[in-house]
């Protein structure tokens, strides 16, 4: 991930973080068709950002950026 440009990398973390359970189904509120349909749209940009990447970035590739980042600042 730090090869992509901040706000390419910053995309994907957003992105991601959309893709939470409760982020998801807006903690519970929406059917499973809302659901589907909220998934799709942001599979769409998840696809869009790659674009602009140049190359395939996966959600566990960001969650362990975040991860790296979170103990960097905590001096882990």
């Amino acid at each position: 991930m730090k090869d992509l440009r901040v706000e390419v990398r910053e995309g994907f973390e957003k992105l991601a973080n959309e893709f939470s359970p409760e982020n998801l189904c807006c903690d519970g509120e929406l059917s499973n068709g809302q659901v589907r349909v909220k998934i799709r749209a942001l599979n769409k940009q998840w696809k869009a950002l790659q674009a602009v990447a140049g190359r395939a970035v996966s959600l566990g590739e960001v969650e362990q950026y975040q991860i790296a980042e979170w103990q960097a600042k905590r001096g882990a």
